[in-house]
């Protein structure tokens, strides 16, 4: 009887370690979250093993994956919840380490990328269509998500969105700004 008692105390102390193990989980998912009566957005962390299964996946060559490998990936999901126009605009993005900023690595620069490597056109397109629109208006109600790329990042750093509002941009600016982004790493 005793070591029923054992064995079913033993399985009781692993559900427990699991079930807080998933509300951290959640937790810190949740403070990737922002939320009001205009804006929702939402950060999306992948590790660099999945981003390269993701383009491994597209038959993206071993260079191309490797490239894509050694960036960080602030994947955002954004939904227009107010009224009005909401701009989204990537140049007005302010990606900050310690006062430093990061810049964003844009398409320009993975044109270069795949120049380097004679990367396929239809492989950039694959690649293009991940990533989150220079600049979109959204519409009421209407929702868009991309990767923006930005060197990988070994510290948590600060994403400042600046949102233009109004059909025209003539609207006041809606500013968020998310603290203590990371670029998840694989675990080892």
């Amino acid at each position: 009887m005793n070591n029923n008692k054992q064995y079913y105390g033993q399985i009781i102390s692993v559900i427990l370690i699991w079930l807080l193990a998933l509300n951290a989980n959640a937790a810190e998912e949740k403070k990737y979250d922002y939320q009001d009566d205009a804006l929702y957005l939402r950060f999306i962390q992948l590790t660099p093993l999945q981003i390269g299964s993701f383009y491994e996946g597209r038959e993206f060559s071993k260079g191309a994956v490797d490239k894509l490998m050694a960036s960080c990936y602030v994947t955002v999901i954004i939904k227009n919840r107010s009224n009005d126009f909401l701009w989204v605009d990537i140049a007005k993005w302010n990606f900050t380490r310690q006062g430093k900023v990061i810049k964003q690595q844009d398409r320009q620069y993975w044109d270069q990328q795949w120049d380097e490597i004679n990367l396929k056109q239809a492989h950039r397109s694959t690649f293009n269509w991940t990533l989150m629109p220079a600049v979109r208006d959204l519409y009421p109600q209407e929702s868009v998500g991309g990767r923006i790329p930005i060197p990988m990042q070994s510290e948590p750093f600060t994403v400042e969105l600046n949102f233009p509002t109004g059909e025209n941009k003539q609207g006041k600016m809606k500013t968020v700004v998310m603290d203590n982004v990371i670029c998840k790493q694989d675990e080892k």
